[in-house]
C-alpha cells in the first residue's frame, strides 16, 4: 500500500508543481491571462469518462495524455467549453 501512496503523492506535487510552474513560463497574454483567472481545477489520470469530464465545471483540467485515452476530437470539444487542458507527463517514467 505505501508504494501506491507514495506514486499518488509524487503524482499531485508535480501536478501542483507544474501549474505553479507555468504560471511563470512566458507564454502569449492570452494563455498567461487565462492561468491567472483558474479558480478552480481537476486532475483525472486514470478511469477517464469523457462525459463526466465534459460535466465538470472547472477552468483547468488536466489529463494524461497516455492513459485517459481521449482522442483529438474529444480533448478539442473539452477546450471548446473554455476548459484550459494541459496534459500531465510523468518524468520519472519518461
Amino acid at each position: 500500500m505505501f508504494p501506491s501512496t507514495l506514486t499518488g503523492f509524487l503524482a499531485l506535487t508535480a501536478v501542483v508543481a507544474a501549474i505553479i510552474m507555468v504560471q511563470y513560463i512566458p507564454l502569449k497574454k492570452s494563455r498567461n491571462k487565462r492561468l491567472k483567472n483558474v479558480k478552480n481545477w481537476a486532475c483525472q489520470l486514470q478511469g477517464v469518462n469523457f462525459q463526466e469530464l465534459l460535466d465538470l465545471e472547472v477552468d483547468l483540467l488536466v489529463v494524461d495524455a497516455d492513459d485517459s485515452g481521449l482522442s483529438r476530437e474529444q480533448v478539442y470539444t473539452l477546450k471548446e467549453t473554455g476548459k484550459l487542458v494541459l496534459a500531465y507527463l510523468c518524468v520519472g517514467g519518461a
